[in-house]
């Protein structure tokens, strides 16, 4: 599939996706009409907390001290950890957007079905 990491697995994360996706919908939905989308401040505790559990770098091993190792192996980990994340926000926006572009419904209501599918496919 599209997104993993070693503490997280691929459906919780998409979960986790799908739930800040939904509640920075829910929030955007409750701005007065003097606010605009730049107030739109979402669950930041949603997302600081799966922004931790996608880099857990315990897992990161280095061969040497060497401080230019040290910093590749960061790096690296930090690429796909970080990459893998953003995989899961585009495969929720794109699904989003498809059903958008039918007229499928509510976005909470597609998106519910996409956490339901998703978990039900990795179930298999």
């Amino acid at each position: 599939m599209l997104c993993h990491s070693a503490s997280v697995t691929e459906t919780e994360m998409m979960q986790r996706v799908i739930a800040i996706l939904t509640q920075a919908k829910v929030t955007a939905d409750g701005l007065s009409e003097d606010e605009a989308f730049e107030d739109l401040n979402s669950d930041t505790q949603l997302i600081g907390q799966l922004i931790r559990e996608t880099l857990d770098f315990d897992s990161i091993v280095v061969g040497s001290n060497d401080p230019q190792d040290v910093a590749n192996a960061v790096a690296d980990a930090l690429t796909e950890r970080v990459g893998l994340l953003a995989s899961c926000f585009v495969a929720a926006f794109v699904h989003l957007a498809s059903h958008y572009d039918a007229g499928d419904g509510s976005s909470a209501r597609v998106l519910q079905q996409f956490a339901l599918a998703w978990e039900l496919d990795e179930s298999d």
